[in-house]
């Protein structure tokens, strides 16, 4: 869905990309956890007016991508480096709701673990797809309301819920985004069904 905004953000990450060529891509990756880290130290600290502005950092975790394609440095480790850090500033980002006592922290994990389980699916079906015979260009698994990019403007509308002290729609929204991240992962449950029959 909002993954299609990337159009609109690539440009200006690639004027920023030209001037990091001289930065290894694994370097600006691991960087990329500045942003979630910021997020969380300061949501725990009772300040989500600066947590939001960690989490408006968020976008320029395409900067890697962007500085190993111009410096032809992309390889499959960058690739897999990339995925790992997201999950880590995925679950940094949903539990920054968790640490100071916004969310209870079983619907913490709840939108935890679809969260995850949205990632893996894709990645374990498009496997399996390869290993099936398929070719590599020739099945995606990218569908569903919630990808990650529609996960991080969740999080940015919960913080500004935060911001606003509005707890009670804190917590509806939280519930809105587990159920969107289900219904996400029966989405994409049924595409691989329907693509590694």
């Amino acid at each position: 869905m909002l993954s299609s905004s990337k159009s609109v953000i690539s440009p200006i990450v690639n004027i920023v990309a030209k001037a990091c060529v001289n930065v290894h891509p694994n370097l600006l990756t691991l960087i990329g956890l500045v942003s979630p880290v910021g997020f969380l130290y300061f949501m725990i600290a009772g300040m989500p007016i600066y947590s939001f502005v960690f989490l408006l950092l968020a976008p320029f975790d395409m900067l890697d991508g962007a500085v190993a394609r111009l410096t032809g440095k992309a390889n499959g480790f960058g690739g897999l480096l990339d995925s790992t850090v997201d999950r880590v500033s995925d679950g940094l980002y949903i539990c920054a709701f968790g640490f100071p006592g916004l969310v209870q922290w079983h619907w913490v994990i709840t939108l935890l673990i679809t969260s995850y389980l949205i990632s893996y699916i894709r990645s374990r079906a498009e496997l399996s797809f390869l290993e099936n015979g398929g070719q590599k260009s020739g099945f995606s698994l990218a569908v569903g309301i919630v990808e990650r990019t529609e996960r991080l403007v969740g999080i940015g509308i919960l913080t500004i819920f935060v911001i606003l002290g509005q707890l009670e729609l804190l917590n509806i929204g939280f519930y809105v985004l587990i159920g969107l991240s289900i219904i996400t992962v029966l989405q994409r449950l049924a595409k691989a069904n329907n693509a590694l029959k």
